[in-house]
């Protein structure tokens, strides 16, 4: 029996002490590679969203930007053939955020120019006949995007009145929180590729200065924009069947459009589509306005027209300008704001409703 179990084979120390120190480089090793995995992650989720208060930021603050000649980045030349050329414009390269903390960041270019859509002094608009035809001189305008809408419809715009809601969301008390249901109706016209990027956006503009604003649920759940997340089919998680972005802008405006996301997975294979984008379904939102503000469907311009359902629909506004020239002589014009669905008229300007079809 000895003689048996000497013969068994066995470790040495020396194995031993190889087998442990193979062991403990590999198990460094793959501690150092998921600690690696973990920092990069990290890394990508502070870079999103860094890119994310970024682009908020632009929204927020993009008509409160100038052109700065200190920034100067280049000069647009523009030839449009047969001799028609417009006059070179000077842009600067700014970034979104002075306070983003990825390197680079989103920059965007600011033009030297007049964007601002004000008549030039005397009421010219260039052409030296004295009248000015700029559009936001005419109507005022608070349903307004890009140009490839048949009718955006306006429904269901209802008061928050609920405590526990108001105080989840932190609503001020000397302010008012709506739920709005919208409905943009895509004309079917062909969208070239290289547009889809700035396919199919609105924008809404109301009386007062947007405090928040953001998702409803199908659970009647409220997301603000800021803690938005979207998943890979371009839907609000946890906002049901939302498939929209919105942000506010310029204070009082907040803006609807494809999602940032939707736009990079379907541009390269050119298939922005109504199933992918803006989709045959309410977009459903709420927004907070300083101030008791009343909002109703019909809040949104003077050519608001009911439909076969009692639905509040604008569709592109039409209008009978009249202008003054330098000499005394009014001009009265036909025109047509293909992309402004809802708008007031101002002085000189008389909106035509449009019929239903």
């Amino acid at each position: 029996m000895s003689k048996f179990f000497s013969k068994r084979s066995g470790f040495t120390l020396v194995e031993i002490v190889v087998a442990f120190a193979v062991f403990s480089i590999m198990a460094a090793m793959l501690v150092s590679l998921a600690g690696l995995a973990v920092r990069q992650r990290q890394s990508n989720n502070n870079l999103s969203r860094d890119l994310s208060n970024q682009q908020a930021y632009l929204a927020e603050h993009e008509r409160e930007t100038v052109y700065n000649a200190a920034d100067y980045g280049g000069t647009f030349e523009f030839d449009f053939g047969g001799g028609l050329n417009a006059p070179p414009l000077n842009y600067s390269v700014v970034r979104a955020s002075d306070d983003a903390t990825s390197e680079g960041g989103i920059r965007y270019f600011v033009a030297d120019a007049n964007v601002n859509n004000k008549p030039v002094p005397g009421g010219d608009d260039g052409d030296g006949d004295g009248r000015s035809l700029v559009l936001a001189e005419k109507v005022d305008s608070r349903l307004y995007g890009s140009s490839n809408f048949e009718y955006i419809r306006v429904q269901n715009v209802n008061k928050v009145t609920d405590p526990s809601v108001l105080s989840d969301l932190g609503v001020p008390s000397d302010s008012s929180m709506y739920t709005l249901d919208v409905y943009a109706v895509d004309n079917d016209a062909a969208i070239r590729k290289e547009d889809t990027r700035l396919a199919r956006n609105y924008k809404m503009r109301f009386e007062s200065d947007i405090l928040d604003c953001g998702y409803v649920g199908s659970s009647s759940n409220y997301i603000s924009y800021q803690n938005a997340t979207f998943g890979s089919d371009g839907k609000v998680s946890g906002g049901g069947s939302n498939q929209f972005e919105i942000l506010p802008c310029s204070g009082d405006t907040v803006r609807v459009s494809i999602p940032h996301g939707i736009i990079s997975k379907y541009f390269e294979s050119g298939s922005i589509n109504d199933s992918n984008c803006f989709p045959g379904v309410e977009s459903k939102f709420y927004v907070v306005l300083k101030g008791d503000v009343a909002l109703t469907e019909s809040s949104f311009g003077s050519n608001v027209t009911l439909n076969e359902f009692g639905q509040h629909v604008y569709y592109p506004v039409k209008a009978k300008v009249t202008t003054t020239d330098k000499d005394g002589n009014d001009h009265t014009e036909d025109v047509n704001f293909i992309n402004v669905y809802g708008a007031f008229a101002k002085a000189g300007t008389v909106i035509l409703n449009p019929e239903v079809p």
